[in-house]
């Protein structure tokens, strides 16, 4: 199976000196932080960046069941099943999500909260969680929500998102979105794949994790039980995650792909897409995915303000 580590371009030099700088991070999350640099000055930005994310991350985490619970408990969003690549599925539901009723803090939790449950659920080699928005239902756009989950996400969570598939997807949402690509963030317009037939949707997640709300065999209902806290294991947080012969593994998988580095920088786009950043953009693009050409095979696979504790080596995966 393919590793999502070779999808990310990286300085190698660079990530030696974050290496000396953060001793208590893992690799990988270096890599991650790093690969998402758009400026030259990429040990700067990626140190200030990392620097951030372990305050933010200390300030914010962990993040109780009790509170999200009037928000989890409407079913709006969850983690089941995977996409074709084996990438965990976070499955959101909008039109269970009105903004006028929820509780914008306490929805950024719960979302915060089931990408650490998918991550805890990823297959080996992979890094990257898909998001599956199931747009079988009436709703209102919730433009603030999106905003605020963009911005975490872009700068908490690099490396993390693979791909946001819309389902269905009406033709006026389709013709807004060719517009609206044109002025988005670098590699937005990959990340975000509307599908607006049954059949490009189960191209590339499987139909026994597509709900049969939208038409797939996936008939799973969301109990609140089934999502103890991802933060009950302290240990995950504080002691465990890749280690360096994880990280010298995932680097042989970069040496064989086509990526590397140009000149001492990444090649590629090299820009912070906008995580979900647009709930209600998307367009269908029959000529896209690597799911169509893929080599790999599926894999199965207030709390706000608590501090998080942490120890002499701190694996945020």
């Amino acid at each position: 199976m393919s590793s999502d580590l070779a999808q990310l371009k990286y300085n190698r030099e660079v990530l030696i000196d974050l290496k000396r700088r953060f001793s208590r991070v893992d690799e990988v999350t270096l890599i991650r932080f790093l690969s998402s640099c758009t400026t030259d000055s990429k040990f700067e930005e990626a140190a200030a960046t990392i620097e951030r994310f372990q305050s933010w991350r200390e300030a914010n985490f962990p993040i109780t069941s009790a509170s999200i619970y009037n928000e989890m408990r409407t079913g709006k969003l969850y983690v089941h099943g995977c996409d074709s690549l084996g990438h965990p599925l976070i499955v959101f539901k909008p039109y269970l999500s009105d903004p006028k009723t929820r509780n914008i803090d306490e929805m950024i939790r719960l979302l915060l909260f089931m990408a650490e449950v998918a991550i805890q659920q990823l297959p080996e080699n992979k890094l990257m969680f898909s998001v599956l928005v199931d747009r079988s239902g009436p709703h209102k756009p919730d433009f603030e929500m999106l905003r605020l989950v963009s911005d975490l996400i872009a700068e908490y969570y690099p490396g993390r998102l693979h791909k946001v598939f819309f389902h269905p997807c009406s033709m006026v949402l389709k013709a807004f979105w060719q517009l609206a690509k044109k002025f988005s963030p670098p590699g937005a317009d990959k990340r975000f794949r509307p599908k607006g037939t049954l059949a490009a949707l189960r191209a590339v997640i499987p139909d026994e994790h597509i709900p049969v709300a939208m038409g797939g065999a996936c008939k799973y209902e969301f109990s609140v039980d089934d999502f103890p806290s991802p933060f009950l294991n302290e240990s995950y947080y504080t002691s465990s995650g890749p280690n360096d012969s994880d990280a010298r593994d995932f680097d042989r998988d970069i040496d064989r792909s086509s990526g590397g580095t140009d000149g001492g920088y990444p090649r590629g786009g090299r820009g912070r897409g906008r995580a979900l950043a647009a709930d209600d953009l998307a367009d269908e693009d029959e000529d896209e995915d690597e799911y169509d050409r893929r080599s790999s095979s599926p894999s199965t696979s207030s709390g706000w303000k608590n501090a998080a504790r942490t120890s002499n080596s701190t694996p945020y995966r």
